[in-house]
């Protein structure tokens, strides 16, 4: 087992030295060594400030409820770089995506550096598509980057105009987000070209599969222009549209997810709401109230579908994060670092 440097928040506050623009005052510090149980971990995800060169992966122990608030840091004295987007596992290994600082950034499971690919634009996110091959989103590049894990490496690029996003994988295709356009891109993985596109709805965002591999897509809409976000739901085989739900135009839902049995799906529309994957219509009450919350991110646990919120206050403190049980019940909160975005659980 890996021992991390850890911090109780139930007795103590993280001191580290922040930014000016940080409102939380450094107080000191009393770390301990404890060790972290390998069945249960969450990682967060931490945006931190704009420009500062602080943004950060936290992880806790639900277990011992203990905080390392920058494991990266930690394990390798020196900062990821200015924005971390988003995190997932490829080949066994962390794969760390830092929006504005143009990167990639590979670790082992004891969270030591290993490598990073750079030359992208503004990359957010990564998919694998193979053992050997992914995908990355991209907000500026007009395309979706190709990358090599043997070499770790950009090998070439799909073009896509437009901000794409989120991005999942099913029958030898990839279904990727776009929030400049109407539209989910389907892309054939062998070829790598786009094959296909489904109408959803402008500033597509949310993507999930449920357990009969129909494609789910939140889109986000545009409140300032009075179009609606919809909920769309269309067959991963024949691309046809089976379900379209469309929200208020006063409405802005986002961070769509789904629970481990992909039944249930999730999201945030103010405060936030789950719908069956066979309900007829968008839930009219909410499952979880804001109660005065600024909700940024979310994620669903796998194994006890408890749900994890990230509150981001201003933007400039720690993000709290509320664990609510199955039912909706908060359990318990905890302090991460700045602009808390998602959620890696294992």
């Amino acid at each position: 087992m890996i021992h991390y440097r850890l911090v109780k928040y139930s007795s103590v506050i993280l001191g580290f030295i922040l930014y000016a623009c940080v409102k939380d005052k450094p107080n000191p510090v009393t770390k301990t060594n404890v060790v972290l149980s390998s069945n249960e971990k969450v990682f967060v995800i931490n945006e931190g400030p704009f420009n500062t060169g602080n943004g950060s992966i936290s992880l806790y122990d639900p277990i011992s409820n203990n905080v390392v608030e920058d494991v990266f840091y930690e394990q390798n004295a020196q900062k990821l770089g200015n924005i971390v987007q988003s995190m997932s596992v490829v080949n066994g290994q962390y794969c760390i995506v830092v929006n504005n600082s143009n990167k990639i950034v590979f670790c082992n499971k004891d969270f030591k550096k290993t490598a990073q690919i750079t030359g992208f634009h503004s990359p957010r996110y990564v998919l694998p598509v193979s053992n050997k091959k992914g995908y990355v989103t991209d907000l500026y590049a007009n395309a979706i980057s190709i990358i090599d894990f043997n070499s770790l490496s950009k090998t070439g690029s799909i073009p896509c105009k437009g901000k794409t996003e989120k991005i999942i994988s099913l029958y030898n295709k990839a279904f990727v987000t776009n929030t400049d356009k109407e539209y989910v891109y389907i892309i054939n993985t062998i070829t790598d070209q786009i094959t296909d596109s489904v109408n959803v709805g402008l500033n597509a965002y949310g993507l999930e599969v449920d357990k009969n591999d129909d494609i789910w897509i939140l889109s986000n809409g545009k409140k300032s222009a009075g179009i609606p976000g919809k909920l769309t739901r269309f067959d991963a085989l024949t691309h046809t549209v089976k379900t379209s739900f469309t929200f208020s135009s006063q409405d802005s839902p986002g961070h769509l997810h789904i629970n481990t049995t992909k039944d249930s799906l999730y999201y945030i529309n103010t405060h936030v709401y789950r719908l069956s994957i066979n309900d007829g219509a968008l839930p009219s009450s909410a499952f979880i109230t804001n109660d005065g919350r600024n909700f940024y991110g979310m994620g669903i646990h796998p194994r006890n579908h408890s749900v994890y919120l990230a509150d981001a206050m201003d933007y400039s403190q720690k993000s709290t994060i509320y664990v609510h049980d199955a039912s909706g019940k908060l359990k318990t909160s905890f302090k991460t670092a700045i602009c808390a975005n998602s959620f890696w659980f294992e």
